[in-house]
């Protein structure tokens, strides 16, 4: 009797987490859907970033770090393309995890393009200076008040996606 009253307190738990990580994560799925059914291109969003090891996929919107809103990573080009993206779940929180050789994917344009990490700073949110970089993927994300982790990247022609 204890045996079936401890699998049934074990099947209601599995049940239990089971539901709590769906609604917990359901915004994320819903976004990840967004990206599937190919809305990318439209006049919203340019395409979505992959992160592999840190679990992070999301939607580019274009614009600079003051457009931050919702989630979205925003994408801005100049001599690099800069990725802004809030320390939230399931955006950059995690990005503090990456370490140098992890890969990047960006999907723009109707293309892969594919990055491993070089370098990972901290700089002070005045002190952005990016132009000694040419044709460099940035990875910009708050940490503390007035703190900025900065991820550089270069381009990479294999991909072990």
């Amino acid at each position: 009797m204890k045996k079936r009253i401890s699998i049934i307190f074990v099947i209601i738990g599995l049940i239990g987490i089971t539901y709590i990580k769906t609604n917990i994560f359901f915004d994320y799925n819903k976004h990840i859907k967004i990206i599937n059914n190919e809305l990318i291109g439209s006049n919203k969003y340019e395409g979505y970033i992959e992160i592999d090891k840190l679990k992070i996929k999301r939607l580019i919107i274009e614009g600079d770090y003051s457009n931050l809103d919702k989630g979205f990573v925003v994408m801005k080009k100049d001599l690099n393309t800069i990725l802004y993206g809030h320390a939230i779940e399931q955006v950059f929180l995690s990005l503090y995890n990456i370490s140098i050789g992890d890969e990047i994917k960006l999907f723009i344009n109707n293309e892969d393009i594919y990055y491993k990490v070089e370098d990972i700073y901290i700089v002070n949110k005045d002190e952005y200076d990016f132009s000694k970089y040419v044709d460099k993927l940035i990875l910009v994300t708050c940490l503390i008040k007035d703190e900025r982790l900065v991820v550089i990247a270069k381009k990479n022609d294999i991909s072990h996606f």
